[in-house]
C-alpha cells in the first residue's frame, strides 16, 4: 500500500474532512484476478474511485462524455457513477483507513516521531503535511502519513499549534511523542512554541528545546545560500575594483565581467532556456558533439541541491555551452579557469562540512575571482576538445 497519494483538490470537499489517510489504491494481480470473473456496480465504483485518487483526477472526470462512451463501449449497460457517488466512495474509504491507522498506532509500543512541512499548491492553497515514524518490536522502521491538512485559517502560531494538536489527538500519539523534526524557519519555531503551551495545558510533557529537531538538509540550504550570496557579493566588489580605471561610458561590459562564474553560467542558461531559437540551436550543438540533447538545468533559491544539479549538468554540457557563448554575442563566455572553478564547486557540500576552514575561505576567493587566490588557479576540466 502506498503511504499517501494526493486526493483531488475539489472546492466542494468539506473543509472538516481530511482526505489524508493512506488508501489501498494499488491494483495488485490478486485484485485483477478477483475482478476478472464477474462485474458488480459496487466493485466498478470502488475501482473508479481508486483511479480518480491515484491519478489526482477531478471528481467531475467521471461525468466526462468521452470517458463514459468508453465505458459504454465495453459494457453497454454499465451504471457509470456520478461525481457525488465517487466522492462518497472516497470518503467511506477514508474513514475505514482512518480507523485502521488509529488501531495500528494504538498497538505501537515504541515512541513516535513526527516531521512537519508546509507547502503551497499552484492554486495558492496552503497545506501542512504530518508524517509519523516509529520502530516496531522487530526493529523495523515504519513511516506513515498522518495528515495533509489544508490551512484555511490565518497562519498564526496559535492556529497551527492547534492543528498539530488535533492531528495528534485524532491519531492518539500525543502520549507517545518523542520529537518533531521541522525546518529551521521562524514560523515552525513559533508553531512548536504554541504546541508546547497547549501540551502544558493538558499536562502532557513536551519540551520544545529538547524535542524539536532541525532538518539537516534545510540547514545545508541556509549555508549554501549564504555562501552563494557571499560569492556574488565578492564578485561585484572585485569587479568594481578592477574597473576603477575604465572608461565611464563602458557601463554595459562590467555587468558581465563582474559576475562570478556561477552567476555567469546561470546567465548563459537563462538566455538559452528563454529563447526557443537558442534552445533549438543548443540542441544542434549537442548533436555536433554527439551528446544527448539534455536541457541545461536552472537552479532555484529555495532548493540548494538545484544549484549542485545545475553545475553538474553544465559540466556535462560544457562544449555545447561554450560554443553557444562564442556564437552568440550577448552570451557571457566562461574561461577555462572559470570552468575549473565550476567543477570545484560541485564538491562544495563536502568542503562545507570540512574542519579545514582555510580551504573553505580559499574556495570563496577562488570562485569570486579574488586576486589573493588567483596565483593557484584550479583547472579541473581541460579545454574543450574538437567535435567529432
Amino acid at each position: 500500500m502506498g503511504h499517501f497519494h494526493d486526493l483531488p483538490r475539489e472546492q466542494n470537499l468539506s473543509r472538516d474532512v481530511r482526505l489524508d489517510i493512506n488508501m489501498d489504491i494499488d491494483l495488485s494481480d490478486d485484485d485483477i484476478e478477483c475482478l476478472t470473473p464477474s462485474f458488480s456496480p459496487e466493485e466498478f465504483t470502488r475501482c473508479l474511485a481508486k483511479w480518480v485518487v491515484r491519478g489526482n483526477q477531478p471528481l467531475s472526470v467521471v461525468e466526462d462524455a468521452g470517458l463514459r462512451s468508453v465505458f459504454i463501449l465495453l459494457k453497454p449497460d454499465v451504471p457509470v457513477p456520478s461525481a457525488a457517488t465517487i466522492k462518497q466512495e472516497i470518503m467511506e474509504c477514508y474513514h475505514k483507513e482512518a480507523a485502521r491507522l488509529s488501531e495500528r498506532l494504538a498497538s505501537v509500543n515504541s515512541k513516535i516521531s513526527l516531521t512537519l512541512d508546509w507547502w503551497t499548491s499552484p492554486n495558492d492553497t496552503a497545506f501542512l503535511g504530518v508524517t509519523a515514524y516509529y520502530i516496531n518490536g522487530q526493529w523495523t522502521p515504519h513511516e506513515l502519513v498522518l495528515d495533509f491538512l489544508p490551512l484555511y485559517d490565518a497562519h498564526t502560531s496559535e492556529n497551527l499549534g492547534e492543528v498539530l494538536l488535533d492531528v495528534c489527538d485524532r491519531s492518539g500519539i500525543l502520549p507517545k511523542l518523542l520529537g518533531v523534526t521541522t525546518d529551521g524557519t521562524a514560523g515552525m519555531n513559533r508553531l512548536l512554541s504554541s504546541f508546547e503551551a497547549a501540551c502544558i495545558g493538558r499536562d502532557v510533557a513536551f519540551n520544545k528545546n529538547e524535542q524539536h529537531v532541525r532538518c539537516v538538509r534545510h540547514a545545508f540550504s541556509f549555508s549554501a545560500q549564504a555562501l552563494l550570496s557571499k560569492l556574488e557579493e565578492e564578485a561585484l566588489i572585485n569587479g568594481a575594483d578592477s574597473d576603477d580605471g575604465a572608461d565611464s561610458d563602458g557601463d554595459a561590459a562590467p555587468q558581465v565581467n563582474q559576475l562570478s562564474c556561477i552567476a555567469k553560467l546561470r546567465s548563459v542558461i537563462i538566455k538559452i532556456r528563454n529563447s526557443p531559437q537558442r534552445r533549438h540551436q543548443f540542441y544542434r550543438e549537442c548533436e555536433v558533439w554527439c551528446m544527448a540533447m539534455n536541457e541545461p538545468l536552472l537552479d532555484t533559491r529555495t532548493q540548494w541541491s538545484s544549484t549542485y544539479a545545475m553545475l553538474e549538468r553544465a559540466c556535462e554540457l560544457r562544449q555545447p555551452l561554450s560554443n553557444m557563448a562564442r556564437l552568440i554575442p550577448d552570451l557571457p563566455e566562461l574561461s577555462d579557469e572559470e570552468w575549473g572553478l565550476v567543477t570545484v564547486t560541485i564538491h562544495l557540500p563536502v568542503l562545507c562540512g570540512a574542519a579545514d576552514t582555510t580551504a573553505a575561505v580559499r574556495l570563496f576567493r577562488l570562485l569570486s575571482g579574488s586576486s589573493a587566490a588567483s596565483q593557484k588557479p584550479f583547472r579541473c576540466y581541460p579545454p574543450p576538445a574538437t567535435p567529432r
